[in-house]
């Protein structure tokens, strides 16, 4: 593939395995943990997504950027008088870019979609987002199948290589991707029910399609105990790195879950919920990161193409008395999904509002509400 106007630059693993590419975006030294994504559409939400946040991602699917990266538009529900805007964004899971960098195979300098405001590589390099192409991804997902995510860095021609052993990848919180108060989004079309959503990394389609359910929100920082809020649910949002991480989220669930108000964790929220609950969760050498991950509930024989990103699984042996698995993945066998067996505690590793085949999982959560 002939690149117009892009210069060299270098990938590099550290087991040493080095990839000669093109530097789009935004031209820098930027040193991560390396994961892939299976995904085969959605890279502006792949780049915005909170749970990706400092993560160098691999998408592996040939050509990316063809149709472009959409303007930001404020989230509206509802038409006519009874339509209103939110503080959310409709085309991008979070206001700003989260992934450190971008690699791909083939990067689509022209592009083509009525919605598109410019080219991908041009709002990463507003965004100061690295990007690197001319990279065989299915050779690099192959590599951290076989041996596990680990760190690389991408160098652009003439610069220096970092000192893997002083480059510093944990994804942690990251502040503007999160709630630091309160917010409140009320539905346009009401059905009388309220959720405190616990903001530990929540995607915009998250939120919204909540609201298109009528269901009221109120967005509370991660750390913050909000069990003496009056909510007729409560949601976990996913987000980046460990459930580890979250020992203030950990512990406030742990507290509601001796009451009776029901209570769903996605994704990241999951895990939390399984520490909570008294399990634990394990690492996946991988991790699942796309739009084509099979599940389905333990002990049925139906499956759903789920969209998933996330890093642990919940330890199957772990689990206390009155918990039971609820989702398992129908390629590597692990838990996607926990529930109790006599309250309505949920968690998944899916991202339910990703998909219709999957919105289930939130109205059937909204009707213990």
């Amino acid at each position: 593939m002939i690149y117009k106007e892009l210069s060299k630059g270098c990938l590099i693993l550290e087991d040493g395995t080095r990839f000669n590419g093109f530097i789009f975006g935004y031209s820098n030294v930027v040193c991560s943990q390396v994961v892939f994504n299976t995904s085969m559409a959605g890279y502006p939400d792949i780049i915005t997504d909170p749970s990706n946040t400092g993560l160098l991602v691999c998408i592996t699917y040939p050509t990316i950027g063809n149709y472009g990266f959409p303007a930001a538009q404020e989230y509206v529900c509802g038409t006519g008088t009874s339509g209103r805007k939110y503080p959310v964004l409709n085309n991008l899971e979070s206001s700003q870019a989260t992934v450190k960098a971008l690699i791909i195979c083939d990067y689509s300098q022209e592009y083509s979609h009525w919605k598109a405001e410019c080219s991908m590589g041009d709002w990463m390099e507003a965004h100061k987002v690295t990007g690197i192409c001319g990279i065989d991804t299915r050779y690099l997902a192959q590599i951290l199948r076989d041996k596990g995510t680990m760190k690389a860095q991408i160098v652009p021609v003439g610069c220096q290589e970092l000192d893997f052993n002083k480059c510093s990848c944990t994804q942690g919180n990251v502040p503007e991707c999160l709630c630091t108060e309160n917010i409140e989004y009320k539905s346009p079309v009401p059905a009388g029910k309220k959720v405190v959503l616990l903001d530990c990394g929540a995607g915009n389609k998250l939120i919204t399609a909540l609201l298109e359910k009528g269901i009221d929100i109120l967005r509370v920082p991660c750390s913050q105990d909000f069990t003496s809020y009056t909510a007729d649910g409560i949601v976990i949002a996913g987000g980046p790195g460990k459930a580890e991480d979250y020992s203030a989220a950990v512990e406030n669930i742990r507290k509601a879950l001796k009451g009776n108000t029901p209570l769903m964790g996605i994704g990241l929220g999951n895990n939390i919920l399984a520490l909570a609950a008294g399990a634990s969760n394990v690492c996946l050498g991988n991790g699942h990161r796309g739009h084509n991950e099979p599940v389905t509930i333990a002990g049925g024989k139906k499956c759903w193409i789920s969209s998933q990103n996330h890093c642990q699984a919940v330890d199957a042996a772990s689990l206390p008395a009155g918990w039971e698995v609820w989702f398992t993945n129908m390629n590597d066998g692990s838990v996607e999904g926990i529930r109790c067996k006599d309250k309505a505690f949920y968690g998944c590793q899916i991202a339910p509002e990703a998909a219709s085949d999957t919105m289930f999982i939130i109205e059937d959560f909204i009707k213990n509400l």
